[in-house]
């Protein structure tokens, strides 16, 4: 009758006893795995080294050279346009208005240097 009544008691404490320290135990378990693979992922990661950084610097101001550039050439066509425009509107309006100037497109110089130093200007 002894080992009945023990065999009782450990049914009905020890199931759940065991049950909680097994689910306890693969809850550790599975956390430890998990910043194991946390861990081995940052030793994994890329090594950024002094050259890769001067390749990207060197990147990033190609194309903020071309961003110049680009821009430059916008601004020099919208220039054009503007000029193009104010010449037709002058055309249009040449006697309705004589106060407005009329268009004279810009004279391009060139400064020739010879080889002793002289200078002459062509235009």
């Amino acid at each position: 009758m002894a080992i009945e009544g023990i065999l009782a008691i450990l049914c009905i404490f020890g199931v759940p006893v065991i049950s909680w320290t097994c689910v306890r135990m693969f809850k550790l378990w599975i956390a430890h795995q998990e910043r194991k693979i946390e861990l081995l992922g940052h030793s994994q990661a890329p090594s950024v080294d002094a050259q890769s950084i001067i390749e990207l610097r060197n990147d990033i101001r190609r194309v903020s050279d071309v961003a110049t550039n680009y821009d430059m050439s916008i601004q020099h066509s919208l220039d054009q346009i503007q000029r193009r425009l104010d010449f037709l509107e002058s055309k249009s309006t040449i006697g309705q208005s004589p106060n407005r100037a009329t268009y004279s497109p810009p004279v391009e110089q060139v400064i020739i240097i010879g080889q002793d130093g002289s200078s002459q200007l062509d235009g």
